[in-house]
């Protein structure tokens, strides 16, 4: 069961079929990148929601998943960086926000990281060109619904 906000409607539990989690995972490698075992994905959103949803293409394509525990942390998201390789995210436009504006934003080597991925809610045109000046051109926008996620 993918449990939704109720966005568009009421709060409720969607059920996803074996296959909803199959085209949500060739959406990934279809639409937004190559993975391969050489790939890591930064889980720092739930699993319950879109990030866990990336867990799947993740492991179908040999690649490896780092769930970052606690809360969500831009210092951990930011200081883990140099030690995985190709790194993938998703996280909510707020997360965004919360990783560039931190101090060590700027500081941090961040040639290992691949894509952040993000949605749920609307990106400000100046933080996404905000985002872009600080980790360069890796952001990809996407919409879900709980039905059909990330897809």
């Amino acid at each position: 069961l993918f449990y939704t906000s109720g966005t568009t409607g009421r709060p409720k539990g969607a059920v996803l079929a074996h296959r909803n989690l199959l085209f949500c995972a060739h959406a990934y490698c279809t639409d937004i990148d190559y993975i391969d075992h050489r790939d890591t994905c930064f889980h720092a959103a739930p699993l319950s929601h879109g990030s866990g949803c990336w867990a799947v293409a993740f492991a179908a394509r040999g690649g490896h998943n780092v769930i970052i525990p606690g809360s969500f942390d831009p210092e951990r998201i930011l200081t883990a960086l140099p030690r995985h390789a190709n790194v993938a995210m998703f996280a909510a436009p707020t997360m965004v926000t919360r990783l560039m504006t931190h101090p060590l934003a700027g500081s941090i080597d961040t040639r290992t990281l691949k894509t952040i991925s993000y949605g749920g809610a609307p990106m400000y045109v100046a933080d996404i060109k905000r985002a872009m000046a600080v980790f360069g051109p890796k952001f990809y926008q996407l919409y879900g619904q709980g039905e059909s996620p990330m897809t």
